[in-house]
């Protein structure tokens, strides 16, 4: 059950940060490489 979840967890995490990126480069012009500075901060 704990690989279950966990695999479920990370899935979520994809979409959303999927979802975060797209919103991201629709609205800003910001890179990616930006977008992963701000995420290392």
């Amino acid at each position: 059950m704990k690989i279950r979840k966990y695999f479920f967890a990370m899935i979520t995490v994809c979409l959303f940060f999927l979802s975060f990126m797209t919103y991201a480069g629709s609205e800003t012009t910001l890179t990616v490489d930006e977008i992963m500075d701000k995420m290392e901060e």
